[in-house]
């Protein structure tokens, strides 16, 4: 995906004790020499994560439909797109937000990711284009997530699907927004709901697993430095609506899925979320991945394990369904 070279991963780390997988794809970034992402300016930087994606990602599954739409505002518009798995519109629908720091990432970058979502979960899918930073800072992205939450109503007259149930999803910045609009929605509009996949969780300080995986396994220290700077030069990153587990109303979300992988330097910080939501009484089911990288769902012709996180994820929407 993004990211620097992996030049002292040998002499710093084992590489007998790696994942085959993890080692290969490792190897294959340090002689690719690639220059880390956040020296492009953010447009460019857009287009080679794009480029970089596409190595490692594979033909989008074959759904029954995919349509094109816009949320309208009052102030301006957030393009959709919603993944229909099959004609029965009567089955659950998952709201989705992408990852990529709040600065990278689209709809398109996501259509594989979106399509085996749905064919994992039997469902629906509304994938949200929000705005990015640095361009759009916060609130940005966490309004837009917001307004497409507070207009499923419209949505669903507009597109005649009747969820069994609404779900919200996203992996890293895209679970961080899940997460945090989650909790500010009012009860009636709230999901059943919610997958966060290795989310970032707090902006405000950087716990024990940046210091084991932050320049060396993909997701780099300095690439989460300019993430977050882009996303919170016009707020505080110990703002809770940013920091999600420093939010006074954790208690107000839904049923979470939490998915960590153990090579992440966002490893910690879900696993403290999973601590703080059981303590604020939500029930939570979490799953670990301890020789993964972060955005290994995104990985498949490298990490092979994106099939069983994606089938449990699937078998998770099932269950909360039918309760």
């Amino acid at each position: 995906m993004w990211i620097r070279s992996f030049a002292n991963f040998k002499k710093d780390h084992a590489v007998n004790k790696l994942n085959s997988e993890v080692e290969n794809l490792l190897k294959r970034v340090e002689e690719a020499k690639l220059p880390s992402i956040e020296s492009y300016d953010p447009s460019d930087a857009r287009v080679e994560f794009s480029r970089r994606l596409r190595v490692l990602e594979t033909e989008g599954e074959q759904i029954y439909k995919v349509i094109e739409f816009k949320v309208n505002t009052k102030t301006l518009t957030i393009p959709c797109r919603l993944y229909q798995y099959s004609e029965d519109n009567n089955i659950p629908l998952v709201i989705f937000a992408h990852g990529g720091g709040w600065v990278l990432g689209g709809l398109e970058d996501y259509d594989s990711f979106c399509r085996r979502l749905a064919k994992s979960g039997e469902c629906n899918i509304i994938s949200i284009g929000y705005r990015l930073a640095p361009e759009n800072p916060h609130p940005a992205a966490f309004d837009d997530v917001l307004n497409v939450f507070l207009s499923l109503d419209q949505i669903k007259l507009n597109h005649n699907i009747k969820p069994s149930s609404i779900i919200g999803a996203g992996d890293s910045a895209g679970g961080n927004l899940i997460a945090s609009a989650s909790v500010s929605l009012p009860a009636d509009k709230q999901p059943k709901g919610q997958i966060l996949i290795y989310p970032v969780i707090d902006a405000s300080k950087k716990r024990k697993s940046y210091e084991e995986f932050g320049d060396k396994f993909l997701l780099d220290t300095s690439v989460m430095d300019w993430f977050i700077e882009s996303y919170c030069s016009n707020s505080s990153r110990d703002n809770p609506d940013i920091s999600i587990i420093l939010s006074p109303k954790l208690h107000k979300s839904p049923n979470t899925f939490v998915m960590t992988a153990g090579l992440d330097p966002l490893r910690d910080e879900g696993l403290d979320f999973v601590k703080k939501l059981r303590k604020s009484s939500v029930s939570v089911t979490h799953s670990h991945y301890p020789d993964m990288l972060h955005g290994f769902l995104g990985m498949p012709k490298a990490l092979s394990q994106y099939l069983d996180a994606f089938g449990e994820i699937g078998i998770w929407i099932k269950k909360i369904d039918n309760i």
